[in-house]
């Protein structure tokens, strides 16, 4: 019975291969072989020293340094599972995911476990605290004198490698469990994808609780190398596109928000971006005139716009063609993956005809587990006889050139005087302005019996609020049915984002609510 196979493929590495740079960060490189060497150290202090045993959980909270991905690779050595929570999260949401996991050992700093204990909530019976400094440099002398492990453990590719938490539809933080064999099917087939080779440079910009954290075991699977940004250079546009410069960066994944910042803070006219060739954003749908300004910033790179889910993670993608179509003001879904059963399907779980709209659902191995302690009623949901199978519960259609088109998720489907309207309508439509960088609709009232609808656009543009709002309108009267014409249009020059840099819908409806905007 094999170990976990990215961890694995580490083991594989002989000779010149352990030389090369398997990660780099502000503080310095590491090769594969001094990577390898403290992934078996922390596999030697986890099992024989904290007792950590295949099928553990161990759960971490902890800055994202090459020191912090070296302990996960360790962990997942040891035949373990990692849990990684927010670091600087509320403490109150994550004394309740380590109340609910229950994990063997919790891993962070000082600092942090300060501010868990004061939150009032008790540690969970049998949990083995560790507390390292904040920039987790002290990790490594737990290592110091202990028989590092001769080899990875054994563990069934069924197992449990990982849990993500996001946010649950009940107010509770929700556990996306993630399977030994499902974590590799995400990593191998995303390389692929991307057509990764060994003297490619990654850039990770995602936080380490987020699922497309995964990032760090991409270079594995071919012998590349990942810079690990750290939480400063994420935050900061001017400061990652220096980075991806001076790192010469040949593959960049991130969310279409975060792909936005980085144009318009990045101070691109000044970078040397030409050594980019794949650029990957998911997420929101990425307005056509930011990419064409992408294109012209980037010109060697392709672009795949992804469409995925934490349950699922890349389901389908659209590579842009260059240039793009003068006529174009919108991005379809694409194609979907080879390695996933795809299928459209309506209320009753039939398959939908083409050009009738229907429910995304797979089937394959990427597939999540399901969600950790789900509760009745907020299990994932499957297609009949497929365990394997997942129900997003985002709509599309096909279309006739052979293309997916996303037609909105059915909890943003609203009823306007009794007619169904989809609010990614209105949002789709006001970012055909190419002024418009960003755009989120809300309904008047509850979904379920709305008056009207709101629209929130971003632009940067100053004193011409009158015309963008008079330009939307003319637009929503082409696109839009009579229903469902925005009755107040809200220009706004920023959105609250999410830690994930997604944007945050909750806090923009109240900010404008409280506003009166």
């Amino acid at each position: 019975m094999p170990g976990n196979p990215v961890i694995q493929r580490l083991m594989t590495f002989t000779g010149e291969e352990l030389r090369r740079v398997l990660f780099a960060a502000s503080a310095g490189r590491l090769s594969y072989g001094e990577v390898r060497e403290r992934m078996l150290a922390y596999a030697g202090w986890l099992s024989t020293f904290e007792g950590v045993c295949p099928g553990d959980r161990v759960a971490i909270c902890l800055p994202k340094t090459p020191e912090t991905a070296q302990l996960i690779y360790g962990i997942l050595a040891t035949g373990a599972a990692y849990v990684p929570l927010e670091y600087r999260g509320a403490p109150a949401r994550l004394n309740r995911i380590l109340a609910s996991i229950r994990p063997a050992l919790f891993v962070t700093t000082g600092p942090m476990a300060a501010l868990l204990h004061q939150a009032g909530e008790p540690a969970p019976t049998g949990m083995r605290l560790i507390e390292t400094d904040e920039d987790t440099a002290a990790l490594a002398g737990r290592c110091r004198g202990i028989p590092p492990a001769r080899a990875v453990a054994d563990v069934s590719p069924a197992e449990l490698s990982a849990i993500f938490f996001t946010s649950g539809s009940t107010g509770d933080p929700k556990g996306v469990m993630w399977s030994q064999r499902g974590l590799e099917a995400a990593v191998a087939d995303t390389v692929r994808r991307r057509g990764a080779r060994p003297d490619d440079r990654f850039i990770s910009v995602a936080q380490l609780h987020y699922s497309a954290s995964c990032e760090i075991f991409y270079p594995v699977m071919t012998g590349a190398s990942v810079y690990l940004c750290n939480d400063r250079e994420m935050i900061f546009a001017d400061r990652l596109a220096e980075l991806v410069e001076g790192e010469a960066t040949t593959i960049w994944g991130s969310t279409s928000t975060a792909l936005r910042l980085f144009l318009e803070e990045g101070s691109l006219p000044a970078r040397n971006l030409h050594a980019l060739r794949v650029v990957e954003f998911f997420g929101e749908r990425m307005p056509v005139a930011a990419l064409r300004q992408a294109m012209s910033a980037m010109p060697n790179a392709n672009f795949h716009c992804v469409y995925g889910a934490t349950e699922a993670f890349n389901i389908a993608e659209y590579i842009l063609p260059r240039p793009l179509p003068p006529d174009m003001d919108r991005l379809p879904l694409g194609r979907p993956y080879e390695s996933y059963d795809f299928s459209l399907r309506d209320e009753a779980g039939a398959e939908v005809m083409p050009g009738e709209t229907g429910e995304i659902c797979i089937a394959g191995a990427g597939v999540t587990m399901g969600y950790w302690n789900a509760s009745p009623g907020n299990e994932v949901r499957r297609l009949a006889g497929r365990a394997d199978s997942f129900c997003t519960g985002d709509l599309a259609r096909l279309d006739e050139g052979g293309l997916y088109d996303f037609a909105g998720r059915q909890d943003q489907m609203i009823k306007i005087r009794g007619h169904r309207f989809e609010l990614g309508e209105a949002e789709s439509a006001a970012k055909s302005d190419p002024r418009v960088r960003d755009a989120v609709a809300f309904p008047i009232g509850s979904p379920a019996q709305a008056t009207g609808v709101i629209l929130a656009v971003l632009t940067e543009v100053d004193g011409e609020q009158a015309d963008i709002e008079g330009a939307l309108r003319r637009i929503n009267l082409q696109r839009l049915p009579r229903y469902a014409q925005p009755r107040r249009i809200v220009v706004c020059r920023k959105f609250p984002l999410l830690s994930s840099g997604k944007v945050d819908r909750r806090a923009l409806q109240l900010r404008i609510a409280e506003s009166g905007e």
